[in-house]
């Protein structure tokens, strides 16, 4: 595959990702217009730093990164609130189930990141290499993210658990 195919595929997926947080965003912002509430977002700011050039050290960019993510989570953390005070628990609820599990998936993610970062930092060579390898075989995403979702651990813990009655249904006695 063309360096320039690898490209594109990456800009593909890149672009199904932001067109998800469209679609959940519009979907928010129907949900808001259609119980005769008004919606007025704002941009996401962009973190105000550059990627040094030399030495390649990723720690600030990741830590601005960071800081963005956890004021969209205490965003929606103000959201939940103030529904939950005006007696709304269906938006609550909403949000919950739609925004406030993936952001805090987002932030602790994030936060393993900027740890690996700090880590790798102190080899910036060889550590940064292997740190990199990582993100790229699994497409940008953290290698170590799915033991964060606890969804997952739920279904590792049934698994377990079938696995265990398989094991006691097949014991010979």
């Amino acid at each position: 595959m063309a360096n320039t195919e690898k490209v594109q595929k990456a800009l593909e997926e890149h672009s199904s990702a932001n067109i998800d947080e469209y679609i959940q965003a519009s979907s928010f912002n129907n949900d808001i217009a259609e119980r005769g509430g008004r919606s007025s977002p704002s941009d996401i700011p962009a973190p105000k730093i550059e990627w040094p050039d030399e030495p390649v050290d990723p720690i600030q960019p990741v830590y601005e990164a960071l800081q963005v993510e956890k004021g969209l989570l205490e965003d929606v953390l103000r959201l939940c609130k103030t529904a939950d005070e005006h007696g709304d628990y269906a938006l609550e609820d909403a949000l919950e189930t739609r925004f406030l599990k993936k952001e805090t998936k987002h932030v602790k993610d994030m936060g393993d990141l900027l740890q690996q970062c700090v880590r790798v930092s102190k080899q910036p060579g060889h550590g940064l290499y292997h740190l990199d390898k990582e993100l790229r075989k699994t497409d940008g995403l953290t290698p170590w993210g799915h033991s964060n979702n606890p969804d997952n651990s739920d279904r590792l813990l049934d698994e377990a658990t079938e696995d265990l009655k398989k094991e006691i249904l097949h014991f010979p006695r």
